[in-house]
């Protein structure tokens, strides 16, 4: 393999179609070493014998289909991005495939759109250089839905009466679900003709039928069970914290636009915890250990246990999932808005000061002392430090309306 160009494999039980899409992609050669393999067997081979970065499979093959190969690829080769090409007849395989692939594309696939989706995959990975994080994030299937609230979601959906609003609502409160279902709906086999930002919006394009096919036929979701170790993190207390953020960063917010995906990011931002929490629970345990009730993981012991930080790895999965770019890169550096370049009061600073604020209120009901730890240089560049206080009143407000 020539050094630094990344690895993709191409799985299909026809040649022609292998041969097509090896044509389709010929202009990738300079930057991609590909492999063409005509079906499953042959695939897993491949991936035993020689390190790969994607893995793009057809879903119809005979002997060992689609979603079979990414459920032993994500047993096996979890750090492998897991892409997979189906129909929309396909329905029963491809709710098979839900908990284990990141991305979906529709046959017939456009050249451009199949080049986007890999290309995307393989940016990702400068988020987190290491397999062994890579392979962290990569076996994550699903995340951990709260008990209640994934009872009150099959109660809602087996109700024939029930209304779309009521079914939004119940999605909007929980993170984990929130998430998934905009994985789902802004997957390329539910035909949006754009990316979903907003919870009701994505809850009425895919609708209550097709929501029901998908939570209990595919189990996509579960719910967090007892015996489930996450590391001494408190799954009900990250939801509120990331709840009430997701209200605060859509008030500091400029314009209404820049609000939904402020909401979005906000209830988004700490997800890398419950990836890690679910998947390390060990390195979460010495994290919490550290941790100040009422604030975040330590940045620079986070970096030190883990080697990355919950940003990074929330931000992985989230664009392995489609999530818009916007999201991914607010909740990859909301603890380092400076980071980002630039001059605005944008995205990844409205979160990092929406979550300093309810540490600070979170603080505060614990008696402690409340100041707002936010990088206030960088605010003092963009000229908004002095909305600090505020901001800090219409957080406390929020909180007292968010129930918990």
């Amino acid at each position: 393999m020539t050094a630094g160009k990344k690895r993709i494999l191409f799985v299909d039980d026809e040649l022609g179609v292998l041969q097509g899409l090896e044509r389709m992609l010929f202009e990738m050669s300079d930057d991609w070493d590909m492999h063409f393999v005509d079906g499953a067997e042959r695939a897993l081979a491949e991936l035993s014998s020689r390190p790969f970065d994607v893995i793009v499979s057809d879903m119809r093959m005979p002997g060992m289909d689609g979603s079979t190969l990414l459920a032993h690829v994500h047993d096996e080769h979890p750090n492998v991005v897991r892409i997979i090409l189906t129909g929309h007849s396909e329905l029963e395989a491809t709710l098979r495939a839900m908990p284990v692939a990141h991305s979906f594309l529709t046959k017939p696939c456009k050249p451009a759109t199949l080049e986007e989706v890999v290309r995307r995959s393989l940016e990702l990975q400068s988020l987190l250089q290491s397999d062994s994080l890579r392979n962290l994030v990569g076996g994550v299937a699903g995340l951990p839905v709260r008990p209640q609230v994934y009872t009150q979601l099959t109660e809602a959906i087996a109700d024939p009466l029930i209304e779309m609003g009521a079914i939004a609502r119940i999605v909007s409160a929980d993170v984990a679900l929130s998430a998934k279902v905009l994985h789902l709906t802004n997957s390329a086999f539910f035909g949006a003709k754009r990316k979903f930002v907003s919870i009701e919006q994505a809850v009425s394009f895919i609708g209550i039928r097709m929501l029901r096919k998908v939570v209990l036929a595919a189990e996509v979701f579960s719910a967090f069970s007892p015996k489930q170790s996450l590391g001494g993190l408190s799954l009900d207390q990250e939801q509120r914290h990331g709840l009430v953020c997701a209200g605060v960063a859509r008030k500091l917010a400029p314009d209404p636009e820049t609000g939904e995906y402020a909401f979005l990011a906000g209830m988004l931002h700490d997800v890398g915890k419950l990836v890690l929490a679910m998947r390390a629970p060990q390195l979460t345990r010495k994290l919490t250990r550290q941790r100040v009730v009422g604030q975040s993981f330590p940045p620079e012991t986070e970096e030190e246990i883990t080697g990355t930080s919950h940003g990074r790895l929330g931000a992985y999965l989230l664009g392995l999932w489609g999530l818009e770019h916007l999201v991914v890169e607010a909740v990859a550096f909301h603890h380092h808005p400076g980071v980002v370049k630039s001059s605005k009061f944008d995205l990844p600073s409205i979160v990092h000061v929406a979550d300093a604020l309810v540490h600070a209120i979170e603080n505060e009901r614990a008696g402690r002392s409340a100041d707002v730890l936010v990088d206030r240089a960088h605010l003092e560049a963009l000229g908004m430090l002095d909305k600090l206080d505020d901001w800090h009143s219409s957080a406390r407000e929020l909180w007292e309306r968010e129930p918990g």
